[in-house]
């Protein structure tokens, strides 16, 4: 069983969806942590390229083969 919450990237505002197992969510209740409260502080892929790397992540093969042309 998966529990879903919907949260938004606190960098670039995107939409993003976590699972969390079931249990593992409710061991976190036990423990008194609550996950809506640290859901805000998420950060989507993207932003967690560009935090690490500094740069801005690659475009996926498909969209770059579309915008540059398939060379194959």
């Amino acid at each position: 069983m998966v529990v879903e919450y919907k949260t938004h990237c606190r960098l670039c505002d995107d939409p993003m969806t976590i699972s969390v197992a079931k249990g593992d969510d409710e061991a976190c209740s036990k423990m008194g942590i609550d996950p809506n409260k640290w859901m805000g502080t998420l950060i989507c892929v993207k932003c967690s390229y560009y935090r690490n790397t500094g740069k801005r992540p690659p475009l996926s093969s498909n969209v770059r083969d579309f915008l540059l042309g398939d060379e194959g």
